[in-house]
């Protein structure tokens, strides 16, 4: 040690607190001796105890410096420097009033104490903080921003761009504003380069000029600015310059720009600017699902999660009212979806105001989405009356404009008017050519139409490709293909013969509900004596309206084959069947019921009946009968 350091450590042991406070200071800085903070803080304490009124604020900042640093000296750092304010050291009063909230009046007189001292990191502070909290304080503080603003302080300049944008405390004017965010960005205010980019995106105050603004928010962002590093993250992303647009997305993000965390979860979901990474998006979604509802809705689709998917709908996120409005069959939702502004939500929410038969409002949604699928629901409705008059020409218009937009059910529907002539002229080759082209976009009704064209030969005759259409449209679950394409293999027609694949069809057709083909299986099924299964075909039949199920089925019940012998039951399925039969049938039954043959009750009334029934029909043996029973009631008379 030198003679000038011993001497000085001399004074402050007896007493002279500015040697001390000096001492204090050299080991704080590590000037001309080893840094030791310990030491420093002794011998500032000596410097307080002997009287010294900087030591306090010395102290003050360097526990100030320690807690931000991450120790444990909130207190004591808040006591020194409450300290030294008390004193009116500017300094200490702005650092104390870091440890106040924003709405704490005691920040704002601490910072209001500093700046009328001069010292401009708490006017700025003060200015700052009265332009949050709006009200009488502007008032008073707009002077403080003019003034330094005229001295060239390019963060009060800012400050003052800032007012003259939104109005507070001076009158609203772009023109101003944009004159003072140039002069904070002169000198190299990052605030004010990216409220200037904004100015020149939108057009405010100058004229509309992207390529400055790209500049001028550019600059803003490599100086470090978060909000202008999201929206240049942004223009580089729409640029597809994905890579830089990652990194600047990263940096907001570090930044606190939540949204910055939804834009690389993005990224990440749609493999840009590197693979895809579902692991990667459902981390960036999960840091701010529940401040985003996109980030919820997205983080839901991923992950199953109900939670964040209710979060999204509650806060009426448009794609996930959208969603739960399609899988809840909800109108309110879907109309919520719409308002938002989402349009392919107005398809969905027309669709269901047809099948609720709110016919009216349906129609305004068709019309309006002008889509080939509105357009072809708007065909049905003119088709069939629903809602409007039944109308072919508007239908077939309507169904014209679905199919020139090339939707697969409007071609179909198109092809159908063609093929009957209804509100158009009738047209077979045109009928098979929107077939066609609707049966290449996999529309099975379509497909199963061309089978029909070629298997009858409509336009031409061709079984072997009217089989394979058939099977088509088999495969993509049209029934009445399937009970086609089945007997196509039963008898070889258009295709080799294979009498058990020809049963698999049968049944796969009568499991989508095709009348004819449950009944034609119930016959199959009763030959193999699994009577209980073949009745159950046949009411299916019945129920689908294939009428010559009714004959079997009467049967069934007259001989208690598969249902318990019910003789009522039979007569009434008798009678229905006989409407299709004819005279033969009804002159049957009136043997039956006049012997009261096996499992039918003996009826002459009801035999008389059915016996003129046949005889009004035209068959000779039932004329002869009634015309002897009268010939028998006159000899008799």
């Amino acid at each position: 040690m030198n003679n000038a350091w011993k001497e000085q450590i001399k004074q402050a042991r007896g007493g002279d607190g500015a040697a001390a406070r000096r001492i204090a200071e050299r080991y704080e800085t590590g000037e001309g001796v080893r840094r030791n903070v310990r030491k420093a803080i002794r011998y500032y304490a000596m410097a307080i105890k002997a009287g010294d009124g900087e030591a306090a604020l010395g102290v003050g900042k360097l526990y100030h410096k320690l807690w931000k640093n991450g120790g444990a000296y909130c207190g004591a750092a808040k006591y020194m420097l409450g300290e030294a304010a008390e004193k009116g050291y500017a300094e200490a009063q702005y650092l104390l009033a870091r440890y106040y909230t924003l709405d704490c009046e005691e920040k704002a007189a601490l910072l209001e104490r500093a700046a009328a001292q001069g010292l401009e990191d708490a006017a700025y502070e003060y200015a700052r903080l009265a332009l949050r909290k709006g009200g009488g304080s502007l008032g008073a503080v707009i002077p403080l921003i003019a003034r330094h603003a005229q001295l060239g302080k390019g963060r009060f300049a800012f400050l003052m761009g800032y007012c003259a944008e939104f109005g507070y405390g001076v009158e609203a004017s772009d023109e101003e504003a944009v004159y003072w965010y140039r002069r904070s960005a002169e000198s190299g205010d990052k605030s004010a380069l990216f409220a200037l980019g904004r100015m020149y995106r939108e057009g405010r105050g100058v004229r509309r000029d992207l390529s400055r603004a790209r500049d001028y928010i550019s600059r803003s962002a490599y100086l470090g600015h978060a909000e202008a590093q999201y929206a240049y993250a942004l223009q580089l992303k729409k640029q597809e310059h994905y890579k830089e647009a990652r990194a600047y997305f990263l940096l907001a993000y570090g930044q606190g720009v939540h949204c910055a965390a939804l834009e690389l979860g993005l990224l990440a979901e749609r493999g840009l600017p590197k693979k895809k990474s579902a692991k990667e998006a459902i981390f960036y979604y999960a840091k701010v699902k529940e401040e985003l509802p996109e980030a919820a809705y997205r983080y839901a689709r991923l992950t199953g999660d109900e939670a964040s998917m209710c979060f999204a709908v509650e806060n009426n996120y448009p794609e996930a009212l959208l969603e739960a409005g399609l899988r809840e069959r909800d109108e309110r939702k879907l109309s919520l979806a719409l308002d938002k502004g989402l349009l392919s939500a107005r398809l969905p929410l027309a669709l269901l105001c047809y099948e609720k038969k709110d016919y009216d409002r349906a129609r305004k949604l068709l019309v309006e989405d002008e889509s080939g699928e509105a357009f072809c629901c708007l065909g049905r409705m003119y088709l069939r009356g629903e809602g409007v008059l039944q109308s072919y020409r508007k239908a077939a218009l309507a169904f014209a404009e679905s199919a020139e937009q090339m939707d697969a059910n409007g071609l179909c529907e198109y092809g159908k008017l063609l093929e009957s002539g209804f509100g158009v002229r009738r047209d077979g080759g045109a009928a098979l050519s929107a077939y066609e082209e609707s049966a290449r976009r996999g529309n099975a009704e379509a497909i199963f139409r061309t089978g029909v064209f070629y298997a009858e030969g409509v336009v031409e005759k061709n079984e072997a490709l009217a089989a394979k259409r058939f099977a088509l449209a088999a495969d993509l679950g049209h029934g009445e293909a399937a009970y086609r394409y089945a007997g196509c293999l039963s008898k070889g027609y258009g295709c080799k013969k294979n009498v058990r694949a020809a049963l698999k069809y049968l049944h796969l057709a009568a499991e989508r509900g095709v009348a004819e083909a449950q009944c034609d299986l119930a016959a199959k099924v009763a030959k193999g004596k699994r009577f209980s299964l073949a009745a159950d075909l046949y009411e299916r039949a019945l129920g689908n309206g294939c009428e010559r199920a009714a004959l079997p089925l009467a049967e069934c019940y007259r001989y208690g084959r598969g249902r318990g012998a019910d003789p009522d039951k039979a007569i009434a399925l008798y009678e229905r069947a006989a409407k299709l039969a004819g005279a033969e049938l009804w002159l049957r039954m009136a043997s039956w019921t006049e012997t009261g043959a096996v499992g039918l009750c003996k009826d002459e009334k009801r035999a008389e009946r059915y016996c003129h029934t046949a005889a009004q029909l035209g068959n000779p043996v039932a004329q002869y009968r009634v015309a002897q029973a009268f010939f028998e009631e006159g000899c008799e008379g």
